[in-house]
């Protein structure tokens, strides 16, 4: 099979004209179809569906769709602070990361007040608690074998969402393995019940949210008693990203919707293939929303895509990490594979491979969201994007159909109940509006 490049020329439905260069497939006559290359790329509004043979739900979620996005506690020491936060682009914020301790002592810490103050002025905007978290990830299971254990947690975890005026928590546990997956169905019951309780003694019946962010890696959603675990969660957050890093051999896709069959080092994970497992076991993909990276990984010394590399390289901050506001570097080339699902970028000169999504992935992903009847998007994290017309969370708002298409439903704002003085009506008569100063 011989490959080659060629534009072709793509009108979204906002009108802006942009080009995606598919990779199509020479088949001579005796060959058999190539499953990557079956299926006819239609260009519409939405975006390009290319797997045609997909069976599709194009049903929208009957209440709006959710436009979520992580916030990093530590995102302040590089000037992001939560003013920048596109809150009129969002449904949900989820606030990282709350740690997992043998103590009962509070450990979050951060713009908490001005979550409150956002939160006031902004009634469909509800912020979640996030605990745990990939470098927490050994203190889950030691702790949480034991039934006392689930339980103290499930108080404590409670009552510091209540007490920080939090509209519910989301438990980010990286990753389960299969003798513990159990204490994560015990674990879930024990929040839900929790959260429950707090709702009837002290929130007049407000429904709070328990969400989980979950793998999109078969090794880690296989050992998953995902019906057990699915009574207890409202939403499941798909970290659809991540699937190739310093631990591959040679250079992929990280947050690629399709396997590429005719060449699968390069795509080790993918979306579609966890989106099945999770949907074929008791999950609604009306409750899963797909997470998306707005930053890339790096491979330096590589000859491109499907290649051996020498080292991931600096990043910014973190090892072979870019966000995405930077991207592509210059005189880097962008490629986009539809087929795939996935983009990336590439500099001849450096020797750099970049995967990372594009704003024509995006769109690309809303197709995909739309047509697996999915919940909506999630990004991890708000202080690596655009601000403006190249924004992705706005990409995506936009392509969903709009601030009008997302969840309208309110938050909850009366916390008197909390030990602290933080009911937002005492907030407001009592806080000076300054967003510049998140320290305590």
């Amino acid at each position: 099979m011989q490959q080659k490049t060629i534009n072709a020329t793509w009108v979204p439905s906002y009108q802006q004209h942009l080009t995606f260069r598919l990779l199509l497939c020479s088949l001579e006559a005796s060959s058999m179809p190539n499953p990557d290359c079956t299926g006819l790329a239609c260009f519409t509004s939405a975006a390009l569906i290319p797997h045609s043979y997909d069976k599709h739900d194009t049903s929208k979620p009957e209440n709006g769709y959710i436009s979520m996005a992580y916030y990093a506690n530590w995102a302040i020491y590089n000037d992001h602070y939560l003013q920048h936060i596109p809150v009129d682009k969002l449904t949900h914020v989820l606030y990282v990361f709350a740690n997992i301790t043998e103590t009962d002592k509070d450990n979050v810490y951060g713009c908490i007040k001005q979550l409150g103050l956002l939160k006031q002025k902004n009634r469909r905007l509800k912020v979640l608690l996030s605990i745990g978290g990939y470098t927490n990830s050994q203190s889950w299971a030691g702790i949480l074998q034991a039934d006392a254990n689930r339980k103290n947690f499930a108080q404590s975890a409670v009552k510091l969402m209540h007490d920080v005026g939090f509209d519910g928590l989301d438990i980010d546990w990286e990753y389960p393995k299969i003798d513990s997956a159990k204490d994560m169905v015990a674990l879930l019951k024990e929040v839900r019940e929790e959260l429950d309780r707090c709702s009837n003694e002290h929130a007049n019946g407000n429904h709070f949210l328990l969400t989980i962010a979950c793998s999109a890696g078969a090794s880690n959603y296989k050992v998953l008693p995902t019906s057990e675990m699915d009574q207890y969660l409202d939403l499941w957050n798909l970290m659809a990203y991540d699937y190739v890093g310093s631990w591959v051999n040679t250079t992929g896709h990280a947050a690629n919707l399709y396997p590429n069959t005719s060449n699968p080092e390069t795509t080790p994970s993918s979306t579609d293939d966890a989106i099945k497992f999770y949907t074929s076991n008791g999950v609604s993909p009306k409750k899963i929303v797909l997470g998306m990276p707005l930053y890339g990984r790096s491979f330096i010394n590589t000859a491109g895509l499907g290649q051996p590399y020498v080292d991931v390289g600096t990043g910014m901050g973190d090892a072979g990490i870019w966000q995405y506001k930077v991207l592509p570097l210059a005189n880097a080339k962008v490629v986009e594979l539809p087929m795939t699902g996935a983009s990336y970028s590439y500099d001849e000169k450096t020797k750099m491979y970049v995967s990372y999504d594009t704003m024509n992935m995006t769109i690309f992903k809303v197709g995909y969201i739309n047509t697996k009847g999915l919940a909506g998007g999630m990004w991890w994290e708000t202080s690596m994007d655009r601000v403006g017309e190249h924004s992705l969370i706005g990409t995506l708002v936009r392509e969903l159909g709009g601030t009008d298409a997302l969840q309208k439903s309110e938050n909850h704002i009366d916390f008197s109940w909390s030990k602290y003085a933080n009911d937002l009506r005492i907030i407001l008569r009592d806080l000076l509006e300054d967003f510049q100063d998140c320290s305590f």
